[in-house]
């Protein structure tokens, strides 16, 4: 597959296997695309909440985590979530940290932008459940895979057409 990245940056690294870009958050402003004419989505993340969900994953261990991506107009930050209780291979988010979280937004005037979790052991691809329990059509869906916990990888997904399609992340610092 063969990939095109139009921008004005003086630094960017892509990274083709899982399509990860970065450049410096000023010059987000490019065009990614995957077949003469067709435009792929892309997810922007900010470095400091990647590492964040990196890191909630890490402490996780052997559980899954999971969490929300909060945010005005784009993703700003990454709030980790309490699962009850901790599991293998399901996250259960805490109904009243939920509550606290979206009250909180109110106030704020963020919204939510996305929901994330970690695959302890598994691949970074969303499982059968994870589509079962996607209700949220306009979120971006992350999944932290630790299959090799000294190198995770996070993908990300938006709901489309009752199933996920995987989108190019590019991390702004």
């Amino acid at each position: 597959m063969v990939f095109r990245l139009h921008y004005n940056a003086t630094h960017c690294t892509l990274n083709t296997q899982r399509i990860i870009i970065a450049i410096p958050a000023e010059y987000v402003n490019f065009v990614l695309y995957n077949r003469p004419g067709m435009v792929m989505k892309t997810a922007q993340i900010p470095v400091a909440v990647r590492d964040v969900m990196f890191a909630q994953s890490l402490a996780a261990l052997p559980n899954e985590c999971c969490g929300l991506l909060l945010g005005k107009q784009a993703i700003e930050r990454a709030v980790p979530m309490r699962s009850i209780p901790p599991a293998p291979d399901a996250y259960y988010m805490d109904p009243e940290q939920q509550i606290a979280v979206f009250t909180e937004m109110q106030t704020t005037g963020e919204q939510l932008l996305g929901i994330y979790h970690s695959h302890p052991s598994g691949p970074v691809e969303p499982s059968g459940m994870d589509l079962q329990l996607a209700f949220h059509p306009d979120a971006l869906y992350c999944i932290i895979s630790l299959a090799d916990p000294d190198n995770p990888v996070l993908g990300a997904y938006y709901l489309g057409n009752g199933q996920f399609e995987e989108v190019a992340v590019c991390y702004i610092f």
